[in-house]
């Protein structure tokens, strides 16, 4: 079986370094980008923009030409691949679903790249800060 989710590296401009919103899991404790699963009908991006709205409470604005996935066994029956897009908050104030959020972060590229739990979503930061260096 396979699922499919997808989610937002979600940035922002702070004294002129950027930081990406990392949440912990509640059932993993495990840190990461806010994602969730496809809805029948549902594009990849509105996916990824429902599922921020409803983790976090932001809307965003999702960045053209950045599309990365990843995909990992779940269990032994199931695999899941997940869809993340770089995007913009437009506003600062985080409101968690705290039946699937535990904590979030605002964090400089260095110190999110140590904190993501996943395998492989380090490498997809490693892409986003590089288009947002640009």
């Amino acid at each position: 079986m396979h699922e499919k989710s997808c989610g937002t590296i979600l940035s922002r401009k702070r004294n002129g370094t950027n930081e990406f919103l990392l949440v912990q899991s509640s059932r993993s404790g495990r840190w990461g980008f806010p994602k969730g699963h496809v809805n029948m009908g549902e594009s990849e991006v509105e996916t990824a923009k429902r599922e921020t709205h409803e983790e976090v409470g932001i809307r965003v604005e999702v960045l053209d030409g950045f599309r990365e996935e990843i995909t990992y066994p779940v269990s032994t029956k199931i695999r899941k691949t997940v869809v993340y897009f770089l995007a913009k908050a437009h506003s600062r104030s985080i409101h968690l679903d705290e039946e699937e959020l535990r904590e979030y972060a605002w964090l400089p590229y260095t110190i999110a790249k140590r904190r993501i739990d996943y395998t492989g979503l380090d490498i997809i930061l490693d892409k986003a800060n590089v288009v947002l260096q640009r």
